[in-house]
């Protein structure tokens, strides 16, 4: 098969696959049983990255995709992941400005429902295997395919905006264009591991403090959207 042909198909499977997680995650059977069907989604989205890797390898290279770790990424994932977590202020300033709750506290409890190594397994996901949907395979494959750096970054950045819409309220879209800008400037300058240990930063505090959060915002002592920015898509 052509590399054009290769590229495309990896690019649809990157940017699309994951509304069938969705799809699997909200389905009838699957949502009935709460927590359980996130981790299907989940599940599907780890497929989905695989897919996607092995389609786009086979275009342009395995390495290019998915490089080395090396030292220097690891400090750009530190430094993004700072930067990350100081767009909470801007997203409460929004929320104070608008009179409205930066994230529904629906989805902070949905997540707090999930037992402690469900919600690792979503950490994991959402910081190795979005960036692997969002940045590593889109990024590279649309610039080789179209030539333009803008389409390659804009159009994932809209697709990774857009497929929080399903989970969170458009008040919290804010941040997840702000943060996802700012993972987007970590693979960029990084590379992907930069990206990738941005996104565990930015997402660790919500994951492992959910349920402490959870109850916290039901009480009324602190606003559900002040540390969350996305629950796997």
């Amino acid at each position: 098969m052509e590399p054009t042909v290769l590229g495309i198909a990896a690019v649809l499977t990157a940017l699309i696959g994951p509304a069938l997680a969705i799809a699997v995650r909200d389905s009838g059977p699957v949502r009935r049983t709460g927590w359980v069907g996130r981790l299907c989604g989940a599940v599907v989205l780890w497929g989905v990255a695989g897919l996607a890797l092995w389609l786009g390898s086979r275009a342009v290279g395995s390495d290019l995709l998915v490089p080395p770790v090396d030292g220097s990424a690891l400090g750009w994932g530190l430094l993004f992941g700072a930067i990350g977590l100081a767009t909470f202020p801007v997203q409460m300033a929004a929320a104070k400005l608008l009179r409205r709750q930066p994230a529904p506290v629906e989805a902070i409890e949905a997540i707090a429902a999930v037992p402690l190594p469900g919600r690792i397994f979503l950490l994991l996901t959402a910081g190795l295997i979005e960036e692997v949907l969002f940045r590593a395979v889109p990024i590279i494959l649309l610039h080789d395919l179209t030539g333009s750096l803008t389409f390659a970054v804009v159009v994932p950045l809209l697709v990774f905006v857009l497929l929080h819409r399903s989970s969170w309220g458009p008040l919290h879209l804010l941040f997840v264009a702000l943060a996802g800008s700012v993972l987007t400037a970590a693979y960029l300058i990084g590379g992907l591991w930069a990206a990738v240990l941005a996104h565990l930063i930015i997402d660790a505090p919500l994951m492992l403090t959910a349920r402490s959060i959870a109850r916290r915002a039901r009480s009324g002592s602190v606003s559900p959207g002040r540390p969350a920015m996305d629950e796997t898509v």
